[in-house]
């Protein structure tokens, strides 16, 4: 669905449009999903009504790429898949209206159309929703809960059991990286088994399914390879394929222990070997556990629903305070490193 242009002049900053509105609190809290479809968020086109446990209100979310509804909502979420005109929205913005800008992926793999021009650089987006750890609300794809452990200390177990093959990697993009990791892969196979799932390998298995859950945790260790190197960019790859499937995950990163290929396979040889050293790359269990991304009882958008209730109340207090921009070149453009080599 397309936006058709529509010119006006916009110069009011953040504070007049916040400072101009009706700030009334009236339940549940109205938000847009600026989007066609929303399946990667759980959510289809349409009224999604979302219960908020603790909340003084629940959230009504609208996904739909039109103008009529984001005038209707008090938030409005711009999802870095969709596509929209910027002179047109913020020609139809309403005054008092958030924005947010949502997203999972990497800047690497993040239309640019989701920056905004230069002359909405300082007032577009009021709260940030993404994987980066400074952003307003983390939506991220898996988070360590230290102090809660999994697992008893006193408990013994043998994670090595019923595992008889030693690596896996699944991937499907497969060239769109910011580091040869294909080429990575490939030479590591050289020198150790790898079973290559996805499209850029020679295996299948529909994801979810049993015999794919039955064949993936048949491995000691999964190659959890980003294909992109950006800041506190951390994936399904390591929360989920990797963690919460009870795999030892490789990651790709700064350099510590393992510096090349030839440390790298010798090192998984020695661990594959020794049931007792591969078990204690499971004993974070006994001081942590994994929470998943969707592994809350509370949505996201409860999250977003408190603080449009909390920053209503503080425009009438006369204490509100907008959300510091960004520099969108340093903080989202420049944060991923430039294509790098691989280990030799």
């Amino acid at each position: 669905m397309s936006v058709d242009f529509q010119p006006c002049n916009v110069k009011h900053s953040i504070l007049e449009r916040v400072h101009g509105a009706d700030e009334s609190i009236s339940c549940p809290r109205k938000v847009h999903l600026w989007a066609r479809d929303a399946g990667e968020l759980g959510y289809s086109q349409g009224i999604h009504e979302i219960k908020c446990p603790g909340s003084t209100c629940d959230v009504q979310l609208s996904v739909d790429m039109t103008l009529e509804t984001m005038q209707k909502n008090e938030a409005l979420i711009l999802f870095h898949w969709s596509k929209w005109d910027w002179e047109t929205l913020h020609c139809h913005r309403p005054w008092g209206q958030k924005w947010v800008f949502y997203t999972l992926e990497s800047p690497l793999n993040t239309k640019e159309h989701v920056v905004p021009p230069t002359r909405y650089y300082s007032n577009t987006y009021d709260y940030i929703m993404s994987f980066r750890y400074d952003s307003d609300f983390r939506a991220d794809y898996g988070q360590y809960l230290a102090g809660k452990p999994q697992i008893e200390a006193n408990v013994t177990r043998n994670w090595a059991q019923n595992r008889s093959r030693p690596v896996v990697w699944m991937a499907s993009n497969c060239k769109r990286t910011t580091w040869p990791r294909q080429d990575f892969v490939n030479r590591l196979a050289r020198y150790i088994n790898v079973d290559m799932y996805g499209r850029c390998g020679n295996q299948t298995c529909t994801a979810g399914t049993e015999d794919c859950e039955r064949a993936l945790k048949q491995h000691k260790f999964l190659l959890a390879l980003e294909n992109s190197e950006c800041t506190d960019y951390i994936t399904e790859k390591f929360w989920i394929q990797a963690l919460y499937r009870e795999i030892v995950p490789i990651v790709f990163g700064p350099p510590r222990r393992l510096r090349n290929r030839a440390g790298i396979r010798e090192f998984l040889k020695k661990v594959d070997a020794d049931d007792a050293l591969y078990g204690k790359y499971f004993e974070w269990k006994k001081k942590g556990s994994l929470k998943p991304y969707g592994g809350s009882t509370r949505s996201i958008m409860c999250e977003l629903g408190d603080r449009l209730e909390a920053d209503a109340k503080a425009v009438r207090n006369g204490t509100y305070k907008p959300t510091k921009q960004k520099d969108w070149n340093t903080w989202w453009l420049d944060s991923c490193k430039k294509k790098g080599r691989v280990p030799k």
